[in-house]
């Protein structure tokens, strides 16, 4: 029988992942945000400045559809043994999550508004690949936990899991 540890466990880390539709750069204009987008922010993520936004208009290039291929959303986790003790004490939901929001762990949905922010993708498209946000991230941006974004700590190529690399240098 396989007996899990904190330092023996099978797995290095967890993905969550979803693709929505890239804006095409060659037809991209500003565009009114439509209010029935905004409604369907949660109030707690939604950007308060937010009046435009970039949406593909349609061209040759893109085949007419404001689109030019997909870029995904993720949120991952890299499972080390600071992370792996709440698991193996049986933490609650609220205690993980908090612990992860910490160290910049985000929703999907927060994911995809920063894409949409930063003209990548459309809110219709975060729409059709995200139905909801779980309610602990959203208790956890009420609370405005604070960290920088997982996104902007990156890791050397050689420290990525995905690669079979080392653990990162925290």
């Amino acid at each position: 029988e396989l007996q899990w540890t904190r330092d023996r466990y099978p797995f290095v880390g967890a993905l969550c992942m979803t693709f929505v539709r890239r804006v095409c750069s060659s037809c991209a204009r500003q565009t009114p945000v439509a209010p029935q987008f905004m409604e369907r922010i949660p109030e707690v993520l939604r950007p308060q400045d937010l009046s435009s936004y970039l949406v593909g208009r349609g061209c040759e290039l893109c085949g007419h559809t404001g689109y030019d291929g997909w870029t995904g959303l993720s949120s991952a986790v890299r499972f080390t043994p600071e992370l792996l003790t709440p698991f193996f004490e049986r933490a609650d939901e609220t205690a993980l999550a908090a612990l992860l929001y910490a160290r910049g762990t985000r929703s999907l949905m927060e994911s995809g508004i920063r894409l949409a922010l930063e003209g990548r993708t459309t809110f219709e498209s975060i729409f059709e690949s995200i139905k909801t946000v779980p309610q602990v991230f959203l208790e956890l941006a009420r609370q405005k936990v604070h960290a920088k974004p997982a996104e902007e700590r990156s890791l050397e190529i050689a420290d990525d899991f995905f690669t079979g690399g080392s653990a990162p240098k925290e």
